[in-house]
């Protein structure tokens, strides 16, 4: 409702109210002017009657005392009066009247007050007089004319007491005016009192109601102070609840766009909300997202299927992989709202990497379980013909079958290494320490140096890029042993001829370590996958140097744990090159 239409209403009210004050003051002055002019009326008429009777009396009485022709004494008894007098004989027939006319000879017998005067008896009649056509009161009363029954009859026009009681009503008719005028603007002052305060109170609680928490409230006096008082506590009660209600709208918010999880508010296939991981989803503005339908923005078509014919029941859908190898899953919650439908929740999370390292676990399971198989049944089998060999005497192949058993030995302890401190890379957050990178180095040659020899290979140092300075990597001591002992482990154990050469150099931020052998080098097919578990480019081969499948899968860990990278670059038959980047640590010393 807007302040017009309530102003105007209000505005029809004002004049119902001052209307309706004067309509019953009205009422109630025509009420006492009924009950005071008709007694009135009644009142005058009476002594009007009685009036005329007494002077038809003293007229009979002047007849009866006064023998002969009593006309002057007649005239002189009206004169000054307004009344008229006529006598009629035992006949009826007028024999005088005050006011002579053309029938003075009229027959009076059948006139009622005649006819009961003749009888005796006092005759009273309302009627028009035959002579001027006047509305007359008539009194008539027996007397005697020259020692015959005779009637005085007096008259006197209704018109004399019409207009006492006309002037009476006119008076009572301006008095009743007056006093209509008083009553309406007494009235009007009266509701304009009344009715401004209401109008000011309740277009404050309209403004209130409409969310307008600014309004000043007035202060009001008299009856309505209590009531502007409590609409000023009830604002103030909104705008708290309305700010505890905000602050908790702006956390909800803040939390949900903390969420990696695309969040949206589905009402009647619009959008009515959506976090910041929904709009980095879809690839939109949130607020251009928000007030959007479903089947305007770029959701899978399962998904958005899915929200337009969700009913009671939460439902979790999955789609992909899509072409880019992104796979989606949608939880879609019904909400539901007193007397009808709240909408649907829906919370989108991209479960690519999370599908993707349930597949690596389930293959780490697997292959870790044929690769601890695989030794563990070669040992068993190693055993079993070494026991037969002996029983049978041979000497020699026995001696050959426990070389072989201590080999196979030597390559599950490895394993069982490698795994170890997969399992720690993965389950241990990486401490700050930092590592001297050259120190590692020389220990990791030094402890190949005897293989590379057997192999008539060459192993080499080259620091003279950064000769003098001190460098220390932000990596832990034994995971940087890791990294170094792989990376020389498959220089050797893949190079025929040649060599493994260690390059270090250094800027201000990053330590780099490149690692260069001439040996077979890598398919570029297999470079993409070199680094996941178990996964070996010449299976033969790898089981022939004792390759467990975890060393690059370690080295990886432990650079990307560290905050380094690691990459390759080989080609097959011209060796490998493996750089290895990790985030330099200045060591300050006192």
């Amino acid at each position: 409702m807007n302040r017009s239409l309530t102003t105007q209403r209000f505005g029809f009210r004002h004049w119902i109210r001052p209307a309706s004050i004067v309509a019953g003051m009205a009422a109630l002055a025509v009420l006492w002017a009924w009950s005071f002019l008709a007694p009135l009326d009644s009142m005058l008429q009476e002594r009007q009657e009685r009036h005329l009777l007494a002077f038809a009396r003293s007229g009979g009485a002047l007849l009866e005392a006064i023998p002969g022709d009593p006309t002057d004494q007649l005239y002189d008894l009206v004169d000054q009066t307004e009344f008229r007098i006529e006598v009629t004989n035992s006949q009826g027939e007028v024999v005088f009247d005050s006011v002579p006319g053309p029938d003075l000879a009229l027959d009076a017998s059948a006139d009622v007050e005649v006819e009961a005067a003749l009888a005796g008896r006092t005759g009273l009649a309302q009627r028009i007089d035959r002579l001027d056509g006047t509305q007359r009161i008539f009194v008539a009363v027996p007397t005697g004319l020259n020692a015959e029954r005779a009637v005085v009859r007096v008259s006197e026009a209704q018109g004399n007491f019409s207009d006492i009681v006309t002037s009476a009503v006119r008076s009572g008719l301006v008095l009743l005016a007056l006093s209509l005028i008083l009553a309406i603007i007494l009235a009007r002052r009266v509701d304009k009192r009344v009715e401004e305060p209401v109008l000011r109170l309740s277009s404050a609680a309209q403004k209130i109601a409409a969310g307008d928490l600014q309004v000043v409230i007035g202060r009001e006096t008299g009856a309505f102070e209590p009531m502007a008082i409590a609409l000023a506590t009830l604002k103030e009660h909104i705008r708290s609840i309305e700010e505890v209600h905000l602050g908790e709208k702006q956390d909800l918010r803040r939390a949900l766009d903390g969420f990696d999880d695309a969040v949206l508010l589905v009402d009647a296939d619009l959008i009515q909300y959506a976090n910041s991981s929904a709009g980095r989803l879809l690839g939109m503005p949130v607020t251009v997202l928000v007030g959007r339908t479903i089947d305007t923005v770029d959701l899978p078509a399962s998904i958005a299927a899915g929200i337009g014919a969700l009913t009671d029941d939460r439902v979790v859908i999955e789609s992909g992989p899509d072409p880019s190898g992104t796979t989606l899953r949608a939880t879609l919650t019904p909400l539901d709202a007193e007397g009808g439908s709240g909408g649907v929740l829906v919370v989108i999370g991209d479960v690519t990497e999370k599908l993707k390292t349930e597949r690596l676990r389930r293959d780490f399971v697997a292959n870790a379980s044929h690769e601890l198989k695989t030794p563990v049944s070669a040992i068993r089998l190693l055993a079993e013909s070494t026991r037969d060999a002996a029983l049978d005497g041979d000497v020699e192949q026995s001696l050959a079958f426990a070389t072989q058993i201590a080999a196979e030995s030597h390559r599950l302890s490895r394993l069982v290494v490698d795994l170890l401190d997969l399992s720690r890379l993965e389950s241990t957050d990486p401490v700050g320490s930092s590592s001297d990178v050259r120190e590692g180095i020389a220990n990791a040659v030094l402890s190949h140096r005897t293989a590379a020899a057997h192999k008539n290979l060459t192993l080499q140092v080259d620091d003279s890029e950064v000769e003098g300075d001190d460098l220390y990597a932000a990596v832990n001591l034994t995971d940087l042993a890791i990294v170094l002992d792989n990376l020389l482990d498959n220089a050797v154990n893949y190079t025929a001829t040649g060599g493994a050469r260690v390059i270090l150099e250094a800027d201000a931020d990053t330590i780099s370590i490149s690692v260069i052998d001439t040996g077979i080098g890598i398919p570029a097919e297999d470079l993409p996958r070199i680094f996941e578990r178990f996964y070996r480019v010449d299976r033969a081969r790898s089981r022939s140097t004792g390759s467990t499948g975890l060393g690059l899968s370690l080295v990886r860990n432990v650079v990307e744990r560290s905050g380094g990278t690691v990459e390759v670059a080989s080609k097959l038959g011209h060796g490998s090159t493996f750089v290895v980047r990790l985030p330099r640590a200045r060591v300050h010393r006192s």
